[in-house]
């Protein structure tokens, strides 16, 4: 948001991944004080340049995702909230924190889903970052990560299938709806079976390009990249 928008309209999501790698790259260049480096990132680009940019933000307007004063850049932007408190919850689940109890998971879980669907249905939470669908989604993802030993064995295969498949779907399916729309509409396909025959298409057109382009280019990459180490390796020798 703000910024314009790709070609592919969902490629302005790509802008703030990116953000996200260079910060993971830097802390994995100070591995004893990763932490530490992380929050000074996350600090500096979220809270310390918006200030100096306007001293009279809220804390509110800190992590509103809504806010266009002293929100230049990408770093500065409050979605990127979501990276930080994601990062968080990895922090609480690596130091020995989690949801042991079925009872409690049941618990925590019926009651994050209730929230979400909550703030679904709500006019003034349908937006992004924190004070949007961000915060809604935030108790079940922290219960997800934090309860994961108890229930990922259970996944099936099928569903970890679309997992995998999830960012090709993300990249194709603005396309795709489209195509649906265009396609389905002279026969007077409209409301939940235009989006039932959406959907399944989005998810078809998604295996497909996972499936030719999405796999076979990342092991191509992973192999150069294997291969460009393995000759620095032989070449220390």
């Amino acid at each position: 948001p703000y910024y314009g928008f790709a070609s592919l309209v969902v490629g302005w999501t790509l802008n703030y991944e990116m953000f996200f790698y260079v910060v993971i790259a830097l802390v994995l260049l100070l591995p004893r004080w990763r932490w530490q480096a992380a929050l000074a990132i996350f600090l500096t680009t979220l809270v310390l340049i918006p200030l100096m940019i306007q001293h009279s933000l809220s804390p509110y307007e800190l992590i509103d995702a809504g806010r266009t004063d002293a929100n230049a850049y990408v770093i500065t932007n409050p979605l990127c909230w979501l990276f930080a408190l994601g990062a968080l919850v990895y922090f609480i689940e690596q130091h020995g924190y989690s949801l042991r109890s079925k009872a409690a998971t049941v618990l925590f879980a019926s009651t994050s889903i209730c929230f979400a669907i909550y703030c679904y249905l709500s006019p003034g939470m349908n937006g992004h970052g924190l004070t949007g669908m961000g915060m809604a989604i935030l108790p079940l993802f922290a219960v997800a990560v934090l309860s994961r030993r108890q229930f990922e064995r259970h996944v099936p295969r099928w569903l970890v299938y679309f997992g995998d498949i999830s960012f090709s779907v993300y990249l194709t399916h603005i396309i795709v709806l489209s195509i649906a729309k265009a396609a389905f509409a002279p026969f007077g396909v409209t409301g939940l079976w235009l989006m039932a025959r959406a959907i399944v298409a989005s998810l078809t057109a998604g295996a497909f390009y996972y499936s030719f382009i999405e796999r076979p280019l990342t092991r191509w990459l992973s192999s150069r990249a294997t291969g460009t180490a393995a000759d620095r390796v032989a070449a220390i020798r």
